[in-house]
């Protein structure tokens, strides 16, 4: 029985290649992009699962309030987790991770810039385990100036992976002994490393008992990424409920100082990644983006159930007198629903097969769209593989219900004499409705997404970004020599001007409590954004004034005494327009006095000095003694490449032993928008597959339809009507659909968009040229779908049709 359900199943897919070929198609690009998005939520929904006990493990992080104004953060003090393991039993062990931002390696004549270095404890390995290559793990890191790097780091320095006993040069000062070798990190965790340091180096540098302090004041300071591992059959909630006791032992000496409270958070590792909403965080994935994703899978793959639904039973009267045939031999019901429904697995199956090859040719593609790097194997994982299996054939079954029930329906004295039941086609009219309807939402979606895209890339943020070259500077002896190097740069053709600076835009040096006058002239502890700069940085980015002036570089006294602020500042501390002259300390001692006694000298006009996603906060420009840890060189745009080779050319030639690694500003600036870039990209994937499936499902329904009609048409002709007028008639009945399709779609459409528009403090809105754009979209797909059925049916001879009626 079931061979010849197969046979019969084949047989009837390959005497109908059109009509096969049309819904494999329609099924293999469903499937494609189901396993696509399947393969990207299951990586970032699993971050960090791999290591044994990612359920024991919490990553500790900070809420601070200091002056009214709450802040949460990624990072912790030194001592938080050492002091929690002396303090509470609950804590099995710990480990700190410490960012060497823009750290440079050197071996032999090799010298590159090295991201994902960190300095760790000695402990790393017992919570965040690896598979060691070579070398041992359990002490590779107890020693002074050690380190463990990875298996991509050691062959790119060393040749292979046999690195253990050499070692390597760091910041062109210390040399450090590689004691293990490990395997990569797989690109599912959320703390990435390419080499880790010995923390005993730092502690070491620092003298010991001064980086182990337990003084109240080194609660304060939060600069590091700390971990806790937890005891089996314990739980972080005791470790919450006890810790009012443990901050009024270590923290409150200086919280009352401050007027400050401190609340330990605390995240279980394998939610780190998609926790977000703390500053000073490792990349973060985000949950709302899975949910959308997962959305678009479900609802593609619901396109393509319903486009195989309406190809199905625009076809019923091609395979009605199969059925009545089938039935007068003796089939009942139930053989006849199975035979259907095996139909549509069968294609569904094989449209699987053809996405699996596709998907595989087209991984690489897939991974430049998504910022991934999946291999064929993760794509054709045994997971994968079964998920890919269940999905098709429930695709399958769902598909060819109705169908198979429909078909299975027919009387077959009826049906041999030629007549059909009286069905006018409301739910295959629904079901493209539907479709119209996803489609639309898609479009409508892709364009607010690329408009908000465009509008992040065009808005004036406050300040000059183009043509602006940047480079951190490491090495000291280069930001003592700033002024010769300014002197010698400005020398150079296209070379318009230099700066520097402690931070530049999207790179801030963080936050800092200063006491600030109130607007009731006591002085308050206020947590403040604030950057070092010299005396042109803030003209040299083409920051304007509000009120007052800028630096002055002849006065001496200004170093100690000149700050300038933004107007939200103004605003917030209650100056309004009388902020000229307010009082700012800033190095605040616990005796209370402070390094900087400043006046408030000018109020620059708001500029945009963090992602669009957030709103403009207050921020202090102080003078630095050298500021420059960033270089910033405006170039000339006409001849901006050879400008830049003749600045790297100039660098090198004050001898440092740094590698430049000059970035445009504007550029920076747009990775803080690769998320939102990303998801345009995939959105305008997901649109075209809406519309292809959509396109699939209008021909069903206007082959259905122009089936149906054709008797009437016939009559119609005779009677005297003209092809146009015939084909307008069944135009007609298309155009209402998207009508009615547009009218849900869009106010649906807008109110999800602007769900996502919220997440940025600064944004676009859709417009109605968005709408326009996909009204007039979804009403071109239709038109160019429907009108080769209608117009060839339109100019049929109608004494061909009713010839045999």
């Amino acid at each position: 029985m079931l061979k010849n359900y197969f046979v019969s199943a084949w047989r009837n897919l390959t005497r109908n290649r059109a009509y096969a070929a049309l819904n494999l198609v329609g099924l293999s690009a469903g499937l494609l992009a189901f396993l696509y998005i399947f393969l990207y939520i299951n990586f970032e929904g699993n971050y960090d699962t791999h290591y044994p006990d990612n359920k024991r493990v919490y990553r500790l992080e900070s809420h601070f309030t200091i002056g009214g104004k709450s802040d949460l953060v990624a990072v912790t003090a030194v001592p938080l987790a050492p002091a929690l393991k002396l303090e509470y039993p609950e804590v099995e062990s710990y480990t700190r991770f410490a960012d060497l931002e823009d750290a440079t390696i050197r071996v032999g004549e090799k010298e590159l810039p090295e991201e994902n270095v960190y300095w760790a404890d000695s402990t790393v390995f017992e919570l965040f385990p690896a598979k060691v290559i070579s070398g041992d793990t359990r002490r590779a890191l107890a020693d002074v100036k050690c380190a463990v790097i990875t298996r991509s780091f050691a062959e790119r320095y060393f040749g292979s992976t046999d690195a253990v006993g050499k070692s390597f040069m760091l910041n062109h000062d210390d040399h450090f002994k590689v004691n293990a070798v490990v395997e990569d990190v797989p690109g599912n965790s959320h703390l990435r490393y390419n080499c880790l340091l010995s923390m005993a180096t730092v502690a070491k540098r620092d003298s010991t008992r001064n980086f182990n302090d337990l003084s109240p004041i080194a609660f304060w300071n939060i600069n590091i990424y700390s971990y806790v591992k937890l005891h089996d059959e314990q739980s972080i909630d005791a470790i919450h409920a006890k810790f009012p006791g443990f901050y009024k032992k270590y923290m409150a000496e200086i919280g009352d100082k401050l007027d400050a409270s401190f609340v330990l958070l605390a995240t279980r590792l394998d939610k780190v990644h998609l926790a977000g909403g703390l500053s000073a965080d490792l990349p973060t994935g985000n949950k709302m983006y899975l949910w959308v994703f997962g959305a678009v899978a479900m609802f593609i793959l619901l396109l393509v159930v319903i486009n195989y639904t309406n190809m199905s039973t625009a076809r019923a009267a091609t395979r009605a007198k199969e059925v009545g045939i089938r039935k007068v031999a003796g089939a009942w019901r139930g053989q006849l629903i199975a035979q259907f429904i095996g139909e549509s697995v069968l294609a569904a199956l094989i449209a699987w097969v053809v996405a699996l090859v596709l998907g595989v040719s087209l991984l690489h593609w897939f991974n430049m769209l998504t910022g991934k790097d999946f291999s064929v194997g993760e794509f054709l994982s045994p997971e994968n593989l079964l998920i890919g299996f269940l999905i098709s054939v429930v695709t399958g079954v769902l598909a060819g219900i109705y169908p198979a029930f429909y078909l299975s329906s027919l009387e077959p004295v009826n049906v041999l004499k030629g007549l059909m039941p009286g069905t006018r086609g409301g739910l295959r009219r629904v079901l493209v409705t539907f479709q119209l309807i996803v489609a639309i939402v898609m479009i409508f979606g892709t364009l607010s997404v690329e408009k908000q895209l465009k509008f992040m890339q065009t808005y004036n943020p406050g300040f000059n970004k183009e043509n602006v070259l940047v480079t951190p500077v490491i090495d000291t002896g280069m930001r003592r020599r700033f002024a010769e190097i300014k002197h010698q740069m400005l020398q150079q053709p296209g070379v318009i001007d230099v700066a520097s600076s402690s931070g530049i835009p999207g790179r801030l040096t963080g936050l800092v409590v200063m006491r600030v006058e109130e607007a009731d002239g006591r002085m308050g502890e206020h947590a403040v954004n604030f950057m070092m700069v010299d005396t042109s940085y803030l003209q040299f980015m083409g920051v304007q004034l509000a009120a007052g002036r800028f630096f002055d570089g002849k006065n001496g006294t200004e170093l100690k005494e000149a700050v300038i602020i933004n107007e939200v500042a103004a605003r917030k501390f209650g100056w309004g327009d009388n902020a000229l002259g307010k009082k700012i300390q800033f190095g605040v001692n616990l005796d209370g006095t402070a390094d900087r006694n400043c006046k408030v000298v000018g109020v620059v006009k708001d500029f945009n000095y963090m992602s669009l996603h957030n709103p403009i906060e207050p921020i202090f420009f102080f003078l630095g003694e050298r500021p420059g840890y960033y270089i910033s060189i405006k170039v000339d745009g006409a001849v901006q490449n050879a400008t830049q080779e003749r600045v790297v050319q100039t660098w090198q030639t004050f001898g440092s032993r740094q590698l430049p690694d000059f970035k445009f500003l504007d550029q920076t600036l747009s990775l803080m928008y690769k998320n939102e870039q990303k998801i345009g990209q995939l959105f305008a994937v997901a649109s075209a597959l809406s519309i292809i499936i959509a396109l699939l499902g209008l021909m069903g329904l206007s082959s259905f339809v122009v089936r149906r009609r054709m008797k009437e048409m016939s009559i119609r002709k005779i009677l005297g009507a003209s092809d146009i007028s015939i084909a307008k008639l069944f135009l007609r009945e298309f155009l209402l659909l998207v009508l009615f399709a547009f009218v849900i779609g869009a106010p649906l459409a807008w109110y999800l968009i602007n769900i996502w528009l919220s997440s940025f403090a600064y944004h676009t809105s859709p417009g109605w040229g968005v709408f326009f754009a996909a009204g007039l979209m979804s009403l071109l797909v239709t038109l160019t779908t429907t009108s080769v059925h209608i117009w060839k049916a339109a100019r049929m001879n109608p004494s061909e049709i009713i010839k045999y009626e």
